[in-house]
């Protein structure tokens, strides 16, 4: 009996213990005005380590984060001052995924993100839960031509009924099996749903592929109409795993009311480029 009331005791100090300790590491911080801005827990080395709680000049919890030695763990929740969920930020299988919500709980968008940097197919709906549009964003930060480093590659749009709206919508697919012959010539195509090439008709598509080593193979640049796929043809050289990389690029012309003379009217270029990534594997026939 004695025992027993023994370890209840301690168990109740090393609780106690645990959240002085706690709350010697907590600081607070305050917004310019005086209100409370947020509450984070640290460690002896000044890393957050514990609970963050960040709050709206009016007193409601704004986010709540949790942190240990200094990288952050678990769900991100962020909240509307009325306390329904706002935000939502998890980890999966090495990956960071976000989900905002409508003020009546309704999904507004979710994706990955990478930071603050949008990747891979996001989702958008309305205010009731239906799709609206799909949007694939690429990372092209490391190529200075273009100036959107969160680039818009592909994007879907979509009626209230869930078909797809084509005058709006830019998107292609790649016709291309997952394994191909070593050294053999291999058919694929290209079908895209154009968006600056509609009125024009045309556009281009260049390619290389490349194996697990490095080795590059440049295939022939081919053309595509709205009612004709684009054909290209390659001819793997080595076993193994392979990607086919390129890019679609459409090209235009648009009108546009002169602002200094609306009697006339300015011609604009316009162009688009789409990237695209194929994995394949090639297989010698003869093993």
């Amino acid at each position: 009996m004695e025992s027993g009331i023994m370890r209840k005791s301690l168990l109740i100090i090393g609780v106690v213990l645990f959240i002085n300790c706690i709350s010697k590491n907590e600081k607070k911080f305050y917004y310019e005005e005086g209100q409370l801005l947020s509450k984070v827990q640290y460690n002896d080395q000044g890393l957050k380590n514990g609970e963050l709680r960040e709050y709206y000049k009016s007193g409601e919890l704004k986010t709540i984060e949790y942190y240990r030695n200094g990288k952050l763990m678990d769900t991100t929740r962020g909240f509307y001052k009325d306390g329904k969920l706002s935000v939502k930020i998890y980890g999966h299988e090495g990956k960071t995924f976000y989900e905002k919500y409508y003020e009546n709980g309704a999904i507004m968008s979710n994706g990955e993100v990478i930071d603050t940097i949008l990747k891979g197919w996001w989702s958008f709906y309305d205010s009731v839960g239906k799709l609206q549009r799909k949007v694939e964003y690429l990372d092209l930060s490391k190529d200075e031509n273009i100036k959107n480093k969160q680039y818009p590659n592909q994007t879907i749009y979509y009626t209230k009924n869930g078909t797809i709206l084509s005058d709006s919508s830019n998107y292609f697919t790649i016709s291309l099996k997952d394994t191909l012959p070593l050294r053999n010539l291999t058919l694929g195509k290209i079908d895209l749903e154009p968006l600056i090439s509609k009125k024009s008709d045309f556009y281009m598509v260049y390619f290389w592929s490349q194996d697990e080593q490095g080795n590059k193979t440049k295939i022939d640049s081919t053309y595509g109409k709205n009612a004709k796929e684009a054909e290209f043809w390659l001819i793997p050289q080595t076993k193994g795993k392979h990607t086919l990389n390129g890019y679609i690029l459409e090209k235009g012309k648009t009108l546009k009311i002169n602002k200094n003379d609306t009697s006339l009217v300015d011609v604009i270029d316009s162009a688009k480029k789409l990237f695209f990534e194929k994995k394949f594997y090639v297989k010698d026939t003869l093993e």
